[in-house]
């Protein structure tokens, strides 16, 4: 694998992620589980997504793609294409399609579970660093992702889910965070 560019992703993925952890302490339960409204996530909720996606990644797909080598001639759908050829998600807001997050999150739970996430993320990267090939998985929107793309796409989802953490954070006018 191009060890150089996996460490690029990491790069960009630890930005995210430390920005994420560092709000995470700074939060009050109400906060974190306040919508804003009856069709928007709380922060709570954007936070147990993004737990429970990178879980399923890191823990189940890439080490299924790196030691199944199934789906190998199945191609990324078209807006699949355009996203990783983009390296991002369009400044967009998409409708989730899965079943949502639990309408209330502990947040203590949150903040002791969160940050094994990029201890996920690092140990995939020596896996990968050090993997020839790689099956498939199929994602609902983007088609089939190899082991590399499914790493990508956690930075990826990281990055987007941005934009909805500070839109949820303007709907508090005393709090100051920087995203």
């Amino acid at each position: 694998m191009n060890t150089p560019k996996l460490e690029r992703i990491y790069r960009r993925f630890q930005r995210h992620f430390h920005i994420w952890v560092e709000s995470l302490h700074h939060y009050s339960e109400e906060e974190f589980n306040f919508q804003p409204d009856e069709n928007s996530w709380s922060l709570g909720q954007v936070y147990y997504h993004l737990l429970v996606t990178s879980k399923g990644i890191l823990n189940q797909y890439i080490p299924d793609c790196l030691t199944q080598l199934e789906n190998l001639s199945e191609k990324k759908s078209t807006t699949g294409t355009y996203l990783f050829l983009l390296g991002k998600f369009p400044p967009i807001k998409a409708q989730y399609k899965g079943t949502p997050p639990p309408s209330s999150v502990n947040i203590e739970e949150i903040r002791q579970e969160f940050p094994t996430i990029n201890k996920w993320m690092m140990q995939r990267m020596v896996e990968l660093d050090h993997s020839e090939g790689s099956g498939k998985r199929h994602h609902f929107t983007l088609g089939y992702l190899s082991a590399y793309e499914w790493f990508q796409f956690v930075e990826m989802h990281f990055h987007h889910h941005l934009r909805q953490k500070k839109r949820i954070e303007e709907q508090f006018p005393k709090m100051n965070y920087s995203s």
